[in-house]
């Protein structure tokens, strides 16, 4: 069982976090929209998106401190905001 954490809480971050969550893993969300990261984990949706369900398996927050336990980091945030998304997550 990995713990996988994700950085983004937008379609490809949640897909993301589907497929990992169903294979067994650990998986948390990272990401900077409040009301996302509150329908992942307090709703388990991500509406925004999807009309599916996400797995109750799913974990999301907006604090970086997600990140100090990772085995594997998945970077899913826009090009745009790559740099200054990094930047915060190696400076934390």
């Amino acid at each position: 069982r990995m713990k996988i954490r994700i950085l983004g809480t937008g379609s490809w971050g949640t897909a993301l976090a589907q497929v990992a969550a169903d294979n067994g893993n650990d998986v948390i969300m990272w990401g900077i929209n409040e009301a996302e990261v509150h329908d992942i984990e307090v709703n388990h949706h991500n509406s925004a998106f999807f009309d599916t369900p996400v797995s109750d398996k799913v974990h999301a927050s907006m604090d970086l401190a997600i990140l100090k336990d990772a085995d594997i980091l998945l970077v899913a945030v826009p090009t745009m905001a790559m740099e200054e998304v990094l930047k915060k997550a190696l400076t934390r």
